[in-house]
């Protein structure tokens, strides 16, 4: 597993690291981070939601890690690479991975659908306020 500043890779976790500590998510598509987020890019996709599910589990721990006494969390990078990780069994693994691969192209899907509805919302209600757009029902 990789872990770094920059631009990163689709399909990585990134994890803030500084003032809201904790925050958890998987990008889609190659994007640029800064020093706030910790972005970890999985050598085997195969372990990609297992490790999204682990830190989304370990934000309390996230958090206590950030809270050394300052008014702003900050994980820095030594502390974030000490995290210990439980790992299960490969068959364990492939079997999770099946399940939740389902469940979050799902979720994908789901999100780039709200996307293109909001879109179009966006795009006709001011036509439907204006009278540019008529209903006939």
């Amino acid at each position: 597993m990789a872990c770094g500043l920059g631009t990163i890779s689709a399909k990585s976790i990134c994890v803030s690291c500084i003032a809201t500590v904790g925050l958890v998510v998987i990008n889609a598509v190659k994007c640029q981070t800064n020093q706030q987020i910790n972005a970890l890019t999985p050598y085997n996709l195969r372990h990609l939601y297992y490790l999204f599910c682990f830190l989304r589990n370990y934000t309390e721990v996230l958090e206590a890690l950030g809270s050394g006494g300052t008014t702003v969390g900050n994980v820095n990078t030594s502390l974030f690479s000490g995290i210990e990780l439980k790992c299960p069994d490969e068959r364990s693994l492939n079997e999770f991975n099946d399940i939740a691969t389902l469940l979050f192209e799902k979720i994908e899907a789901n999100t780039r659908q709200i996307l293109t509805l909001q879109e179009l919302r966006d795009t006709l209600l001011p036509k439907l306020i204006s009278g540019e757009v008529k209903v006939h029902a």
